[in-house]
C-alpha cells in the first residue's frame, strides 16, 4: 500500500507582501491630488497623465510578482525594481518642477507624496525580495552575463551582485559584513573614497578565499582597482574580472574527491577463517 505525499508549497518571503503593498500605495497616490493651482483648483495624478504612468508601473510590478509566484526566479525581481525606479523618476521630477517653477501659483498635494513614497518603497522591497530569494549556496555565474545585466539595469544589478557575492564569501568564512560592503557602494559613492576601499577589501577577501579553496589563480589588487576606476567612467569590466576569480574558487570547492580504493578492506575488517566443527 502506497502513501500519497503532498508537498507543501514554498512560503512566500515577507518582502513579497512589501512589494505588493508598495504597488498598491503607488496606485492610491496616482489617483490622489498631485497639485493645487492658485490654492483653489486641484489636479489628480491621472488628470496630469503622469499618474497613469505610475499606475502602469504598479501594474507591471504586479505582473512581475505573478510570474515570480509561479517560477521563483530571482531575475523576475528586476521587473518591480525597474518599475519602481521609473516611477521614482517621474514623481520625483514632478515634485521638483512644482518646487522650482510653482512658487505661489502651484503647490504639491498628498497624492504626489504618496506616489513618490510608494515608488521608493517598491525599489527597496524589490531589492530585499531578490536577496531573500537568492540561494545561500555559492553560485557560478557567467561573467559577461553579470556585466550585461549591470549595464542594462543602469547599475542596479551591480549593487545586488556586490551584496550577494560578499555574502557568499562570508558564508565561506571570509569577511563579516556584506551589508556594509553594499552601503560603501551606495550611498558611499557620494563620498568618492568608500567604494575604492570596499573594492580593495573585496579583492583581499577573494584572495583569502582562493587560498582556502586551493585555487591555482590569484586575484590582483592592482588590476582589479584599475578596472574599477575605468568602470566608473566607461563600463564595469571589474565585474567580469572578479566573477571569473569567484568562479575559480567555487569550481575548486566543488571538485570531486578522489575515488576510493577498489578493495578497501583492511586486516581489521577481514572475515574470520572458518574452523572445522568440534566432534
Amino acid at each position: 500500500m502506497y502513501e500519497t505525499v503532498v508537498s507543501e508549497p514554498r512560503r512566500l518571503p515577507a518582502s513579497f507582501w512589501w512589494v505588493l503593498g508598495s504597488a498598491v500605495l503607488m496606485t492610491v497616490g496616482a489617483f490622489g491630488p498631485w497639485e493645487t493651482l492658485l490654492g483653489v483648483v486641484s489636479f489628480s495624478g491621472t488628470e496630469l497623465d503622469l499618474g497613469w504612468h505610475v499606475i502602469g508601473a504598479a501594474v507591471a510590478a504586479s505582473v512581475g510578482l505573478g510570474f515570480y509566484v509561479r517560477r521563483r526566479r530571482v531575475w523576475l525581481c528586476l521587473v518591480p525594481l525597474l518599475a519602481g525606479g521609473w516611477s521614482v523618476l517621474l514623481t520625483g521630477g514632478e515634485l521638483s518642477d512644482i518646487g522650482n517653477e510653482g512658487g505661489d501659483l502651484e503647490a504639491a498635494r498628498w497624492g504626489l507624496y504618496v506616489a513618490l513614497v510608494g515608488s521608493c518603497s517598491l525599489v527597496l522591497a524589490s531589492f530585499c525580495l531578490a536577496v531573500e530569494s537568492t540561494s545561500r549556496e555559492p553560485k557560478v555565474r557567467r561573467p559577461w552575463a553579470v556585466f550585461a545585466f549591470s549595464v542594462l539595469t543602469l547599475g542596479l544589478y551591480h549593487l545586488y551582485w556586490y551584496y550577494v557575492t560578499n555574502r557568499e564569501l562570508k558564508d565561506f568564512g571570509v569577511g563579516k559584513y556584506p551589508v556594509m560592503s553594499l552601503l560603501a557602494q551606495f550611498p558611499g559613492a557620494l563620498l568618492i573614497v568608500p567604494p575604492f576601499v570596499s573594492w580593495w577589501r573585496f579583492y583581499s577577501r577573494i584572495r583569502e578565499a582562493q587560498g582556502r579553496a586551493g585555487s591555482p589563480d590569484q586575484v590582483s589588487h592592482a588590476v582589479g582597482i584599475t578596472l574599477f576606476a575605468i568602470g566608473i567612467i566607461l563600463l564595469p569590466f571589474e565585474l567580469v574580472y572578479a566573477q571569473e576569480h569567484l568562479n575559480g574558487i567555487w569550481h575548486s570547492v566543488d571538485e570531486p574527491a578522489p575515488p576510493p580504493d577498489a578493495f578497501p578492506y583492511t586486516a581489521d575488517f577481514a572475515p574470520e577463517p572458518r574452523t572445522a566443527p568440534e566432534g
